[in-house]
């Protein structure tokens, strides 16, 4: 079981694969703290451990260090994992999945199982179900949060409880709401005009501009990006641009790739019409000739 969830949690750090997939993992059914460290070189990191492991807030949860040191865990360290990465903390939950802990201090453990203990009040997430009411968003003067997403989705489903929680952290201090997509006519215009074309998908609201939230589905990722986006906005834009840049630049590429096939397919079928040409020459030179023999 200890071999599995190390595989699993080096996959997810290193490919960054959405942790919604670990769901398959039948095995994995309970809460773990898991640490990748040196030994060696992050003692502290061990003592942090230690000493949060018979605290209240960490009561159910069981604590696992990956230890470098050890030989049975050579070859997993040896597969690309980078020393400067480590040490590296992770909140394992047969519910939520794998959730990396932002720092391995003492203080951001705690706030990281803090936020993983709390009950998200759905009901503070602000339901649009309207072009009038996703308007009047846009005259608010507290930071807006807008998450595009569908029933039917895996991963919205995910992002529901993390989405609750991030709520009721920055109640009355930002609004957080969401849109289905395919709700009505104006949820689906408001969605197509967003460029939404993957869910879920999640914006912030500065000054008129929709800003794509491109980090991780966390709520201390959330609370990062709502705290930025109050106290310096202009760093969230700055990154937009270069995010649509990229997506222009990538879109470049793939009209450049679709140019070329179609260019090589208009001549292949070129060279299939004069080659179809040819073989009806060469027919009836055979037929003419046949007829000669004949005479």
């Amino acid at each position: 079981m200890i071999k599995a969830l190390i595989l699993c949690v080096l996959i997810a750090t290193v490919f960054s694969l959405d942790y919604v997939s670990f769901e398959e993992m039948k095995d994995l059914r309970d809460n773990l703290i898991v640490a990748f460290a040196d030994s060696d070189t992050h003692a502290d990191t061990m003592d942090i451990l230690k000493n949060l492991e018979g605290q209240e807030l960490f009561e159910g949860f069981r604590f696992i260090c990956v230890d470098k040191q050890l030989d049975e865990n050579k070859e997993v360290f040896s597969q690309g994992f980078d020393d400067s990465l480590l040490p590296l903390l992770f909140i394992v939950t047969p519910e939520e999945g794998v959730d990396r802990v932002g720092g391995t201090t003492e203080e951001a453990l705690t706030q990281a199982m803090t936020y993983k203990r709390m009950e998200g009040n759905d009901e503070l997430v602000l339901t649009l179900t309207s072009k009038a009411e996703i308007e009047e968003l846009y005259t608010r003067s507290l930071p807006v949060m807008i998450k595009c997403f569908e029933q039917w989705c895996g991963h919205c489903k995910a992002l529901a409880p993390v989405y609750a929680k991030a709520a009721t952290i920055y109640e009355d201090r930002a609004i957080l709401a969401e849109i289905e997509c395919s709700l009505n006519e104006e949820t689906q215009e408001f969605c197509a005009s967003a460029g939404v074309k993957g869910f879920p998908t999640v914006f912030g609201l500065h000054d008129g501009q929709l800003l794509q939230y491109n980090m991780p589905r966390t709520v201390p990722a959330l609370s990062l990006f709502i705290d930025t986006l109050t106290s310096e906005p202009e760093l969230i834009v700055q990154q937009e641009m270069m995010h649509k840049a990229e997506e222009a630049r990538q879109a470049e590429t793939e009209r450049d790739v679709h140019e070329r096939i179609a260019e090589a397919e208009a001549r292949v079928a070129e060279l299939e019409a004069e080659n179809a040409d040819l073989q009806t020459k060469v027919d009836k030179k055979q037929v003419v000739d046949d007829s000669k023999d004949e005479l």
